[in-house]
């Protein structure tokens, strides 16, 4: 399941590259490059921190009593 969710953000941050490369002669690039930019900041929380519980982090837990 993570491999479609990653793939689909690939192809929608690939096409919001190009959207935005598209849109420099226009005066509206400035705010597609703020959306290209959040759904790259998007994949890369999902390709560090979601990883199907490879990361888990539990601020209450206390390694003195392990």
């Amino acid at each position: 399941m993570s491999y479609a969710r990653r793939g689909g953000f690939l192809l929608l941050l690939l096409l919001l590259v190009l959207v935005t490369i598209a849109s420099t002669t226009s005066k509206y690039w400035v705010h597609w490059l703020s959306v290209t930019i959040m759904f790259s900041s998007l994949l890369l929380v999902d390709l560090l921190f979601i990883n199907d519980g490879a990361f888990v982090f539990d601020p209450f837990m206390n390694l003195q009593k392990m």
